[in-house]
């Protein structure tokens, strides 16, 4: 009886495990018969590095050579200074090779390029190693942008790629310097969101139709930027990056960033590159029920506080105040009713700010864009506030103090769709713009602007305001912002 039941024990344990490596092997032979022009692309770094993507490609503007991108995250705590890149594709070994930018933190992702030397079989599976070059060290918080790493701190960071072969315009790699002068006397503070505006036409060989592949460093540690507008290759204006600045600049001085233009096949990351959410839409003109609203919108990364009204629920920072409605759906619509006031509010850092709004007028809007806190009998409402109030063709400049409203500026201009501002500083100075023109100015000083800690969107008498996206930034020394100089392109090769 011991022995019958022995053998079922054995017969019960073993028959399950050989069940599972059956499965194993009939699952092995069975991938392993898949194949190879079907089976996904697989990258990996031994150490240091984690790669991200890797990509093969015909190089369309030689023809007779390839290109091996790999795009990775630095995963050291410290510096990496990148000297070279090599990479062997079926044992044909690159001819050059490089990374951008050369100079990697933690977290921070790079992009190597191997040129080489062969013309491969469009379509058909490769298998490779590459190589990382680098000296690293691990400096001190206090000079983390400024340590070069020594000479003989040497490292090789290895990986190996099995990918398809692919026809990707591929572009030419360039950089320029920018030169950020501060010509007031006081500073610009540190973690300022610097205004960057150049025509990208001049850089059409280079560019993304979208712009997605230019990227800013201060001293090779990648900035966060956002493009707001005209983000296009063939835009007729200006193209309008935001980018944040990691250190201040003292009076009267300049600070020098980098700006690259990566290979064609790198695009924007929503982490540290990213754009207006409106524009990942497949028809900007048209963002209504679009499934991509946002998808590279990193605008919380760049700017003080900032919204972009995804989806249908109401930012948990808002609370709502008066007769009326919200519509919230990829953007929002505040109503009021009518005779009444309605508003959405948030709660903000007090001091001197600027707080800008893309948002849509028409000649029937009724609202306003307001910094400053409740009080008074009115606990839900801004009681005390400067506000910049759209109504009738007007852009008027209001104080509420104590609740009561006073018209301290008027400006004319045409309502329609643009981006809204109003400027608060301790100088005191007030300001509206549209479009980043200003539109009327007060000195008013009877506000204590620390004590401002909310912002509002309001509509009155059946008036109602369309936005797209709500941010606030730093204010600037003295209102002006500082002026970037772009220099010259530079290939790199």
């Amino acid at each position: 009886m011991l022995r019958g039941q022995s053998a079922v024990e054995f017969l019960s344990v073993y028959g399950f495990v050989i069940l599972v490596i059956a499965i194993a092997i009939a699952v092995l032979v069975l991938f392993m018969a898949i194949p190879k022009t079907i089976l996904p692309t697989q990258c990996t770094f031994l150490s240091g590095f984690s790669c991200v993507d890797g990509i093969y490609t015909i190089n369309s503007t030689a023809g007779t050579n390839s290109i091996l991108l790999i795009s990775a995250t630095d995963m050291q705590p410290g510096i990496v200074n990148i000297s070279s890149f090599k990479g062997y594709i079926d044992f044909h070994e690159s001819t050059s090779g490089y990374c951008v930018p050369s100079v990697a933190t933690e977290g921070q992702k790079v992009y190597c390029i191997a040129n080489i030397g062969v013309t491969p079989s469009f379509g058909s599976v490769y298998f490779g190693t590459f190589d990382i070059y680098a000296n690293y060290c691990t400096p001190s918080s206090s000079n983390f942008y400024t340590t070069k790493c020594p000479s003989d701190s040497n490292y090789t960071y290895g990986g190996n790629i099995r990918t398809q072969t692919v026809k990707l315009a591929f572009g030419k790699n360039s950089n320029t310097q920018i030169n950020i002068t501060n010509s007031q006397k006081s500073a610009v503070p540190a973690h300022f969101q610097q205004l960057i505006s150049f025509n990208p036409s001049g850089y059409v060989l280079y560019e993304r139709p979208d712009l997605g592949n230019i990227r800013f460093y201060y001293k090779s540690k990648e900035l966060y930027s956002w493009c707001e507008s005209n983000c296009s290759s063939y835009a007729t204006g200006n193209a309008i990056f935001w980018v944040r600045l990691p250190v201040a600049i003292s009076p009267s001085h300049n600070l020098s960033i980098s700006m690259y233009i990566l290979p064609l096949t790198v695009g924007y990351s929503d982490q540290y590159a990213g754009e207006a959410p409106q524009l990942s839409c497949p028809n900007p003109a048209d963002t209504a029920g679009c499934a991509t609203y946002g998808k590279y919108d990193n605008g919380a990364n760049v700017f003080n506080n900032y919204w972009n009204f995804a989806g249908t629920s109401l930012p948990s920072s808002f609370t709502t105040a008066g007769s009326g409605s919200y519509s919230q759906n990829d953007g929002i619509t505040v109503s009021s009713s009518s005779g009444s006031n309605y508003e959405i509010i948030a709660t903000i850092s007090s001091g001197s700010i600027i707080m800008d709004s893309l948002m849509e007028l028409t000649s029937s809007t009724n609202g306003n864009l307001a910094a400053g806190h409740g009080g008074g009998s009115s606990t839900y409402t801004l009681y005390n506030a400067y506000t910049v109030n759209f109504a009738n063709g007007y852009n008027n400049l209001y104080k509420y103090s104590s609740g009561t409203a006073s018209s301290i500026a008027t400006g004319s201009y045409t309502l329609t769709t643009a981006i809204y501002s109003l400027a608060l500083s301790t100088a005191p100075s007030q300001t509206a713009y549209q479009n980043y023109i200003p539109k009327g100015n007060a000195a008013d000083s009877s506000l204590s602007l620390s004590n401002f800690n909310q912002l509002a969107i309001g509509v009155a008498s059946g008036g109602s305001i369309q936005l797209t996206w709500l941010r606030t930034r730093a204010y600037p020394p003295n209102g002006v912002m500082p002026v970037a100089h772009i220099g010259s392109v530079s290939i790199i090769s």
